[in-house]
């Protein structure tokens, strides 16, 4: 049950770190997540058995705690998830605009000329 709060700290840090602009961090707590979900996915019980989470030291964890975990865990994900894609969608529009900047700029710019370097006009 600890692996899965810490998982769950994650990704909610996960969230406060893209919501700040970390990137650098976001994507360290993401590759820490990944690394924790794929532990917990190797331990993972059968479906709809709890057999596995308890230990013989303590009891199994309790079903609804478990599941208010993975609420809040799945929750903090989709909205990363939504994030991410309007994030996506801001750098893809940058880069449009960008690029049709540049395409009229460069009707600006007069057709090659081979001597055109030998033609700069210094008037002022």
């Amino acid at each position: 049950m600890a692996s899965y709060r810490r998982y769950a700290d994650l990704v909610r840090r996960q969230e406060e770190a893209l919501i700040a602009g970390d990137l650098d961090g976001f994507q360290t707590l993401a590759n820490q997540a990944l690394e924790l979900q794929h532990g917990l996915r190797a331990s993972a019980p059968a479906p709809g058995s709890l057999a596995g989470f308890g230990s013989p030291a303590g009891p199994a964890p309790d079903p609804h705690e478990l599941a208010e975990i993975l609420r809040a865990t799945l929750g903090a994900g989709e909205r990363i998830e939504s994030r991410l894609r309007a994030l996506r969608a801001e750098a893809g529009g940058s880069v449009r605009r960008a690029a049709e900047g540049h395409r009229r700029a460069r009707g600006y710019v007069p057709a090659r000329d081979p001597d055109a370097s030998q033609r700069l006009d210094l008037t002022l």
